[in-house]
């Protein structure tokens, strides 16, 4: 198995630019949305997610932390901001699927951000069948979600005891929020206005550090660190 994972900005930047080439070649396959003149801003185009659950495929692909937690983690980072965190532990699992591959089946990966006192976990099995939605806790409230980014449809604010705020908003009323365009539709959109998607460039390499940060701690066997002078993981 190869345990290396290197990652840089530059490097990332490199990659993800290669890949806004290739969809911009898509132009002459949807001229109405790519035909227009080249801005010089640039649309920064991050691809998180790419993974796989399966087979002998460890070397190939990112597994759980690819496929799953990174959507989980982007999540937490688009509504907290926090950016990469500073240390990562992680466990992998094959649970379910006992056969000879080499993907773990259940994951659980716990990071911290250090200066901020705050730790976030992510728990996610094959083997079971109960959803557990991003929730983050707080010492006065908890907000619960029924699902992630674009996919959530309401959500819950729970008070704490000691906490008799009378105007705590209960949670979302449906109708007052406009829709959320999902990724690609956002992506199409911004290529038509020249703006920035939600999951640029910069967002995308948080959250790719991020994931990456989980696989080489349950690879590893060990609390990973990142060094964000160097930008690596070590």
């Amino acid at each position: 198995m190869n345990n290396e994972l290197h990652l840089n900005r530059r490097q990332f930047l490199r990659s993800t630019g290669q890949v806004a080439t290739t969809l911009a070649a898509a132009s002459a396959f949807a001229p109405a949305i790519l035909s227009a003149e080249s801005p010089t801003k640039t649309i920064g185009v991050g691809c998180i997610g790419l993974g796989t659950r399966g087979g002998d495929l460890i070397n190939h692909g990112t597994g759980y932390a690819g496929d799953l937690l990174s959507h989980e983690m982007d999540f937490v980072q688009y509504l907290l901001g926090h950016g990469i965190p500073d240390n990562c532990v992680c466990s992998g699992l094959t649970a379910l699927l006992r056969d000879d591959r080499e993907v773990p089946d259940t994951w659980v990966a716990t990071y911290q951000f250090e200066k901020l006192g705050r730790t976030v976990t992510f728990e996610g099995s094959m083997n079971a069948t109960d959803s557990q939605p991003v929730t983050i806790c707080g010492r006065d409230a908890t907000l619960r979600f029924d699902a992630i980014a674009h996919n959530v449809s309401k959500f819950e604010i729970v008070p704490a005891d000691h906490n008799q705020k009378a105007d705590l908003p209960k949670g979302y009323v449906r109708g007052q929020t406009p829709a959320q365009p999902n990724h690609i539709v956002d992506w199409l959109n911004c290529i038509r206005s020249r703006g920035t998607p939600k999951c640029s460039t910069d967002e995308a390499f948080i959250e790719t550090a991020t994931f990456l940060m989980s696989l080489k701690a349950q690879q590893e066997r060990r609390m990973v660190r990142w060094d964000a002078a160097k930008e690596e993981i070590v």
